[in-house]
This record gives structure tokens, sequence and C-alpha cells, in this order.
């Protein structure tokens, strides 16, 4: 919802708006649960959705609820559903406690939930949003230090997995989270989580960075897994969007040269190739629109949830357009 209202704003296209309305009434109405049971955990969360192929089998979580459509089609339209729904989701957020995680099954939970408070406080001015979400991220910053990164500044490995190991993507998630608090607050305190959570992505996780000239550049692939004791597996293409997104929004919160030369060079490999596989990263004539990868519904790159690819790609496209502007100073 939020990918396609936004692009009315960035196209002047009447066909996004129209659009974007009915997605929001869909998710507005149908897409969250709006129980009133007092003790429902559930109630506000958004249905669990990935796609045919991937499943849809879990009951509303916070890994998988977002809120920015239903806010953005709310001041675009004054619809009051849409405002009533969002502060649904603000009352599931606030019932999963993100300021007590414990760090175990996958960091997007915790940078989700980051995410949908800043959103909530963006657009409706209360407090107790920005107030939790800076909780958050200090129980993210008490996880940093408290467990043993083997040398890895700003990663929370899950203890879980056989192999402890960070998802990077899920990192990114977080980092976005906390660049996003920190845009609307300007508060020095999560400066130093930025600059850890920035440097681990931009030395990291990059496995290879496009290199070579425009006519003959490899592309950019990403580490999927990173870990202590030089832990790395699973080199990754599609993660390459959400890795340059995070690394946007660093480089505007710290102002580092290398966040946003790192950002660039991702973007430009993968919103020209995003059709590729992730095992193949051999050079491509990025000056040649002929070479590049061909829009479709489901892509090679997420073979496996085929409905969150155009909203993937809508939300982590846009913050390199954003900072690259800003550096820039070119509008």
């Amino acid at each position: 919802t939020f990918g396609t209202l936004i692009n009315y704003y960035r196209t002047g296209d009447y066909a996004f708006f129209t659009m974007g309305r009915e997605m929001a009434a869909h998710r507005r109405d149908y897409d969250q649960n709006h129980t009133q049971n007092p003790l429902a955990k559930r109630s506000g969360g958004q249905a669990y959705e990935k796609g045919f192929f991937h499943g849809n089998f879990s009951p509303p979580t916070p890994s998988h609820t977002w809120v920015h459509g239903l806010l953005l089609n709310y001041v675009m339209t004054g619809d009051e559903g849409s405002r009533e729904s969002a502060l649904e989701v603000g009352e599931f957020i606030k019932r999963q406690h993100p300021e007590t995680w414990d760090g175990q099954w996958g960091s997007r939970i915790l940078g989700w939930q980051i995410e949908g408070l800043m959103n909530l406080y963006n657009y409706l001015g209360d407090a107790q949003y920005v107030t939790l979400a800076k909780s958050s991220i200090l129980r993210w910053d008490f996880q940093d230090n408290a467990i043993g990164e083997g040398g890895l500044d700003g990663v929370v490995p899950n203890q879980a997995w056989t192999v402890p190991h960070a998802q990077t993507w899920m990192h990114a998630i977080v980092l976005n989270a906390i660049c996003k608090y920190y845009l609307n607050t300007f508060d020095p305190q999560v400066l130093p989580c930025i600059q850890r959570l920035g440097d681990f992505m931009a030395t990291q996780v990059v496995f290879q960075a496009p290199a070579g000239p425009d006519s003959n550049r490899s592309l950019a692939r990403v580490w999927e897994q990173v870990g202590p004791n030089n832990y790395q597996n699973n080199p990754s293409g599609h993660h390459v969007w959400v890795t340059s997104a995070a690394l946007s929004w660093a480089s505007l919160c710290t102002r580092n040269p290398l966040y946003m030369a790192v950002a660039e060079d991702l973007y430009g490999s993968v919103a020209r190739y995003h059709q590729t596989s992730s095992s193949d990263a051999t050079p491509r004539d990025y000056n040649d629109p002929a070479s590049y990868s061909l829009i479709a519904f489901r892509m090679h790159m997420f073979p496996n949830a085929e409905t969150k690819i155009m909203s993937n790609i809508a939300l982590w496209g846009q913050p390199y357009l954003i900072a690259k502007s800003l550096w820039d100073q070119n509008f």
C-alpha cells in the first residue's frame, strides 16, 4: 500500500492514487485482525501473508505487520478507518513488548516494530510511540553489548541457530528503523549504535562490490549470514536492496561518505539486474538498457515470496534516491 501511494507523489500518476486507495481499503478491512477481545494478543496484527509458494500459515506476527500504508492513506484521504486501524497496530506492537526483546528469532522482529512505532509517531504525533521506540533501541544496544560478537560490533547473533549468526538483511531492517528514529529526534544517544551497524554493513556484509568499467562491470552480492569467528554464508543478490537502503539512511545520519559510496555501488547493480540469480555475478554492460532485468511478478531473486517482491523494491529502492538527492543537493 505504501509503495503504491508514495509513487503518486513521486510521479504524479493518478493511477497510483486510485490503486493505492483500493489497496488501503483491503489492508484496513480484510488484512488486519480487528477482534475486540482484550485478551487476544493477535488483535491489531496483520494477516501473515507471503504468497502461494511460501505459505500463509501463521497468526499475525510483529515480523509481518506494517502500518505505513494505512497512515499515508489517512493523511492523503482523511479516511478515519485507516487511522483507527493504525491505532490498533500501535496497541499490537505495545503488547509484544519490544523493549524487552531477548535477541532471538530474527532481529527483523524488533526492527519492524521500531519502524512501525516511528511511522505512528510521524503521522499521529503521540509521544508514547517515540518513547517506546527509544526503549526498544536501547534494548538492541544492550543485546549488542551483552552477547559475545567475536569481534563483530553492531551484531546480535541469533543464539538459537546451530552456528550463531546474524541474518544481515534483518540487521539492515533494524538499521533502517534506528535511522528513522534519529532523523526524527536527532537523539545523539543512538548515533554510536548507527555507526556500529553501518560499519558492519559497509565492511562485513558486502561479499562482492561491483568492479570494473561500466561497460564490463560485475554485480553486487552480499552475505546473507555473518557471524562471530569469521562465519560468512550464502551470497545473496536480492538482499542487496535492503543493504543499500540501510546504508543510505545511515549516511544521512552520520554524514559518512563510505556508507553512501557503498550504497551507490549496491543500488547501481541491483536496480539494473534484480532478476539475476544470486550465483550469477558475471560482468554486465551497465550502459546497455537491453541487458537490464525485465520486470516480472514472480522474480527469480524472490522465488518463495512472490507477493513481497514489488513492496520490497518500492520500500527499499527509494532511500538511495532520497539520500543521493540530499548528498548532491540536487532536487
